[in-house]
């Protein structure tokens, strides 16, 4: 009966525990944060660890660290949990750390420096800086691309069917052939919906959903040496398969003509020459002042 007693009371505890924790202990169920945010978190018990997760869209320097007078000892890790670097602050109460980072998830460790003692609240901050030039400042606090207005890609346009990213013949009418690169998505300014990965298999279709600025399944690098548009979180890249009316999926990158875009800057009035998307010209179309065009390079199937 004591026994019972005993694993019911521990049991309870233990509950209470997990309740009151404001970040998980588990590396997978860590909090997200934006790359540019103050998080509150509290030391609650005597051992508790912190996890934040964050997602890095390009390569830059990352700065993290705490305020408060908690005394905190900070990691960072990589995507798979590996550790990177750590600190303790030295003679500060908060750690800080500053390191260079490319595209990716990165994850975030804070506990008390004295692990066995300590306990108290802090705050985590969190700082990036692209190392890409001739930014502006996004609405999620990220440096991003020029933006990018496009209604086509040579050899087709890129249209929203039915939720669905198909290639199709260009239309100047159109406006679901309107893009737009920036802060690593491809959204349509007019409706915000954002190309997104169903799954990272080859052969996976590209669909259009609301634009979500931490969902990794919208995140996608452009390699501008080898004209392709990566999904970060896959690996594999943007592929046109086939002719018209066919779908935009993820395919292992091979750098075949149907995964080149080129990004083209485009004037700054307020349209474009008339259109001849198929012979590799821009359409008409409202754009911005220093955005750019999304071109096809390709026009044909590479075979599987």
């Amino acid at each position: 009966m004591k026994k019972v007693i005993g694993l019911l009371l521990f049991l309870a505890t233990t509950v209470c525990v997990f309740a009151t924790d404001d970040h998980s202990d588990v590396r997978i169920l860590a909090t997200l944060i934006n790359p540019n945010s103050t998080t509150p978190g509290r030391i609650n018990t005597i051992g508790d660890v912190d996890f934040f997760k964050v997602q890095i869209p390009r390569a830059g320097t990352l700065t993290i660290g705490t305020t408060g007078s908690t005394n905190t000892y900070g990691s960072l890790l990589d995507s798979e949990g590996g550790y990177i670097v750590a600190n303790d602050g030295g003679l500060s109460n908060n750690f800080r750390i500053s390191r260079s980072v490319t595209a990716g998830i990165y994850y975030i460790r804070v506990r008390h420096l004295f692990y066995m003692t300590g306990t108290g609240p802090y705050s985590l901050v969190s700082q990036f800086t692209s190392d890409q030039t001739d930014q502006t400042q996004g609405s999620d606090g990220i440096s991003e691309e020029p933006r990018i207005f496009t209604r086509t890609f040579g050899g087709g346009c890129i249209t929203n069917v039915g939720g669905y990213a198909k290639k199709q013949i260009c239309s100047t009418s159109n406006e679901q052939q309107r893009l737009e690169y920036s802060a690593n998505h491809l959204k349509n300014p007019l409706t915000n919906k954002c190309l997104m990965a169903q799954s990272h298999r080859n052969g996976s279709k590209i669909t259009y959903t609301s634009c979500q600025v931490n969902n990794t399944a919208q995140i996608f690098s452009y390699n501008s040496a080898r004209k392709q548009f990566i999904h970060t979180a896959s690996r594999k890249c943007l592929d046109v398969h086939g002719g018209n009316r066919r779908d935009l999926i993820l395919w292992r990158c091979h750098g075949g003509v149907n995964q080149q875009f080129s990004l083209l800057q485009s004037n700054t009035s307020s349209s474009m020459p008339p259109d001849s998307a198929l012979r590799g010209s821009v359409s008409r179309g409202s754009v911005s002042r220093g955005s750019s065009n999304i071109r096809l390079i390709g026009r044909s199937h590479i075979g599987r």
